[in-house]
């Protein structure tokens, strides 16, 4: 009979659990507009987020996607952002 390893180290969360928290710390956000384009939304101002004085609008989701979650991140991780 073989006894389980006991660690001191916390249990990692699943990736469902993780995936919830990241999204409920999330600054920014993507919407769909009306006429099918994505815009990348700043929720603390409830604008749209800005890159170089350009708003983040009209784009495709799946780059919206990919600015809103290196804005995210840098966010989490307390940085400046090279896109804002």
């Amino acid at each position: 009979m073989t006894s389980a390893r006991i660690t001191n180290r916390p249990a990692k969360a699943r990736p469902s659990t993780l995936r919830q928290e990241q999204m409920q710390e999330n600054r920014y956000e993507i919407q769909q507009e009306r006429d099918g384009s994505w815009t990348v939304l700043d929720t603390l101002t409830g604008l749209p987020a800005a890159s170089d004085g350009r708003d983040l609008t009209k784009l495709d989701q799946n780059d919206a996607r990919d600015i809103a979650d290196v804005l995210n991140e840098d966010a989490l991780c307390h940085r400046d952002s090279p896109l804002v």
